[in-house]
């Protein structure tokens, strides 16, 4: 999958292109979804999950600015995503659970 138009500028959309190949190579055929996150500053990161719906089986952003991640997504984390179309950061973190790297 790849964006079909540029959502931020090209170097955001190639980062947001390659996270998506990333999460599609380790579960191919899954749905993405892709989310501006915000905190305090505005919107701070990309989200880009797959699962099926809401609910989340893998992640990785693309931070526009320094976020303190409690882990590292790559990792692997399980979850659902909040409802709001944006989210904050807090409520991102707060619906996921790391999964240990085997």
């Amino acid at each position: 999958m790849t964006v079909t138009r540029y959502c931020w500028n090209a170097t955001l959309d190639a980062a947001v292109d390659a996270a998506i190949a990333e999460l599609l190579a380790e579960f191919p055929g899954s749905q993405v979804s892709v989310r501006e996150l915000q905190d305090d500053r505005g919107v701070v990161a990309i989200a880009v999950t797959v699962g099926d719906g809401r609910l989340i089986t893998a992640a990785r952003t693309v931070d526009l600015v320094p976020v303190d991640w409690p882990w590292a997504l790559a990792d692997g984390v399980v979850g659902v995503l909040p409802r709001r179309e944006f989210p904050t950061v807090d409520e991102f973190v707060a619906a996921l659970t790391p999964v240990a790297a085997a």
